[in-house]
Formats: C-alpha cells, sequence, structure tokens
C-alpha cells in the first residue's frame, strides 16, 4: 500500500511538471520564432528586448536570451547600445537552436504522458528537458556577463538598484494578491 501511495505522489509531481511542460508550449514558439524588438532604450524599448511580455511564456522565461538588466533605464549611450545590439545578435542563433530544442523536449515529454503514464519515459524526458533549460540558463549568463562588461560601475550599480526595487515591488504585489484571496475566502 505504501508503494502504491508514493507512486501516486510520484505520477501526481510528474502530471503537474508535464502540465508546466505543455503550458510552456506557447511562450516557447514565441521564442523560438522571435524577431529582434526595438534597440534596447530605443524608442518603443519598453521594458527591454521586446517590450512588455516579449520573454514567452511559462517556460519562456527560462529559456529567453534577455540578460534580465533594466538596460532602458541606465542610459546607455549610442556606442553601448550597438555593442549591447551585438552581443545579441551574436548569439540569437544559439538561443534559438536551445529554443528548437526546448520545443522538441517537450513534445516528447507530451508525447511520453499521452500515450500511457510510463513514469521512466516521463522522468527520462523531463531530465531532457530540465538539461535544455540548463543550457538556456548558461546561455543567458554568458549574454548577461558579456552585456555587464560594456557597463560602467555607476550602470551596474543602478542596475542593481532597479532590480532591487523591482523585486520588493513583485514581492509587495504577491502579498496584496494573497491577501485580497484570503479575503474573498472569508
Amino acid at each position: 500500500m505504501y508503494r502504491l501511495s508514493t507512486r501516486m505522489s510520484d505520477m501526481g509531481y510528474t502530471t503537474r511538471l508535464a502540465a508546466v511542460a505543455l503550458a510552456a508550449t506557447l511562450g516557447l514558439a514565441t521564442v523560438a520564432h522571435a524577431q529582434p524588438g526595438p534597440s534596447p532604450g530605443g524608442p518603443g524599448g519598453g521594458d527591454g528586448f521586446g517590450g512588455r511580455g516579449g520573454r514567452g511564456g511559462a517556460l519562456g522565461g527560462l529559456l529567453a536570451l534577455h540578460p534580465d538588466l533594466p538596460l532602458p533605464a541606465l542610459n546607455l549611450s549610442d556606442a553601448q547600445r550597438e555593442q549591447v545590439r551585438t552581443v545579441m545578435e551574436s548569439h540569437r542563433d544559439e538561443g534559438r537552436a536551445i529554443g528548437e530544442k526546448a520545443h522538441a523536449a517537450l513534445e516528447a515529454l507530451r508525447k511520453a504522458t499521452a500515450a500511457s503514464p510510463d513514469e521512466g519515459a516521463v522522468a527520462q524526458q523531463s531530465q531532457a528537458l530540465g538539461a535544455v533549460i540548463g543550457e538556456a540558463a548558461l546561455l543567458r549568463a554568458r549574454v548577461r556577463s558579456e552585456i555587464a562588461a560594456i557597463l560602467t560601475p555607476e550602470q551596474l550599480a543602478e542596475a542593481t538598484t532597479l532590480q532591487s526595487q523591482r523585486k520588493a515591488r513583485t514581492q509587495q504585489r504577491r502579498e496584496q494578491m494573497q491577501q485580497r484571496r484570503q479575503s474573498r475566502r472569508q
């Protein structure tokens, strides 16, 4: 009986993982076929490359090439903007290749969960997807490092401050949403 309940809880985890992976498929299509957006900090630059929401869906954030730096707010010089554009363009093909690998891994995971929930197959496909997400994280770190090398110490300090402020606002919104949910339940 214990083994059965353990398997069921494991199945719940893999099923949940599969659901997240399936939801991410839409975001991956955006990431894999993304066209270059406006230049960072340029007209219409919005919140970064591609503006608000330009990072894709659920896993899109994990697979996006975006360096997660508030570049539009850092008042980059024209030379810096051009250098950032060059860095992004130099890694675009690699980012697209990772997006395609992720799409294939998600498709394989979907097939593994659709036919019959074979835990071994689901685990194997989940690990393959995890490896692709790891590749994307390494690429994103490399891009961020290359872009950070372009920025002045003052711009890096400002980026850190802005990121801390964004994190605090996000946490505050989470807490407000949680309070609203709790008040609705009462």
